[in-house]
């Protein structure tokens, strides 16, 4: 299963459930890959190593970027569930991601700019 976090506005909060869903799958025995996919490289690789030591449950987390189709589809097959952080902004990552994706998390922060892009 490829589970996607996206919006494309930044700073809506897809690195926390992002990291926080694959921990949750890693405990509950799955085996689990996160794909960082913004080049901010903020996120999920910084965020998973507090949460999985927490947890002492290891989930592999890789960065990749652009065009994701082929990438997430060898990792969707190496692995039960495939969550996938993408940038902030209407990109080839996300897209790409969407297109293969079974699941698509949006988050969105309570204002008129994210009610308007929803």
């Amino acid at each position: 299963m490829i589970i996607v976090i996206g919006n494309n506005k930044g700073g809506v909060g897809k690195t926390t459930p992002a990291t926080n869903l694959a921990v949750a799958f890693a405990i509950r025995m799955n085996k689990v890959v996160l794909v960082d996919a913004d080049p901010r490289g903020s996120c999920a690789l910084l965020g998973l190593s507090t949460a999985a030591k927490q947890h002492t449950t290891l989930v592999p987390a890789v960065q990749r970027r652009g065009n994701l189709v082929d990438t997430l589809k060898v990792l969707s097959r190496q692995n039960q569930v495939v969550i996938v952080d993408v940038p902030g902004r209407n990109s080839p990552d996300l897209i790409s991601a969407m297109s293969v994706a079974d699941v698509v998390i949006s988050p969105h922060a309570c204002s008129q700019l994210d009610l308007e892009t929803l």
